[in-house]
């Protein structure tokens, strides 16, 4: 992991916005990626959890204006893109048949066995989103309660490494740019 200058962006569609990133986590997903568990055909942009102020905005664009103030969840939903309809998909799973050997730990023997239901998915973040920062104006959740570490952007490879590894009894990490 490295931290790199790259040129300014441009409005290149007329539903896009520019967003000048203040803050950003290291999320579990990106220690996915950078383990290498969802390969990516080119160099990726780590860190999907931020927030910042907005500078500009595409033609299109009705929702925000130039200086609102924004945060991104790991689970961004607009429902028009490859990643959005990945957390947007939804049905269910089935597995019938006799499962009778260990899978690295998770008991699906014993699981089957004993008629245990299981249901998976990712927390619902954009329906619970407005009232979690209604309840952190209000003081009710205090963010500082899970952020362990503020580091600078230039430390985002030891941020990676101390998430990653929980190190420093390390829950989340904010970098700052």
């Amino acid at each position: 992991m490295r931290v790199e200058k790259v040129p300014d962006p441009k409005i290149e569609n007329t539903q896009d916005i520019i967003l000048r990133v203040t803050k950003t986590a290291i999320c579990g997903s990106d220690l996915h990626i950078f383990g290498g568990l969802f390969p990516q055909p080119k160099p990726l942009i780590m860190g999907n959890e931020f927030m910042g102020i907005v500078e500009e905005t595409g033609g299109e664009v009705t929702a925000l204006s130039k200086g609102d103030r924004v945060l991104i969840p790991f689970a961004v939903a607009c429902v028009a893109c490859f990643f959005a309809a990945m957390v947007c998909r939804g049905g269910v799973v089935s597995v019938v048949g006799v499962y009778g050997m260990p899978y690295d730990k998770f008991p699906l023997g014993q699981i089957f066995d004993k008629g245990i239901s299981l249901y998976f998915g990712q927390a619902p973040v954009q329906k619970h989103i407005d009232d979690l920062i209604l309840l952190v104006a209000e003081r009710k959740i205090k963010p500082k309660d899970i952020i362990t570490h503020r580091l600078p952007i230039e430390a985002a490879a030891h941020a990676n490494d101390i998430f990653k590894y929980k190190k420093d009894n390390c829950v989340k990490v904010v970098l700052q740019p």
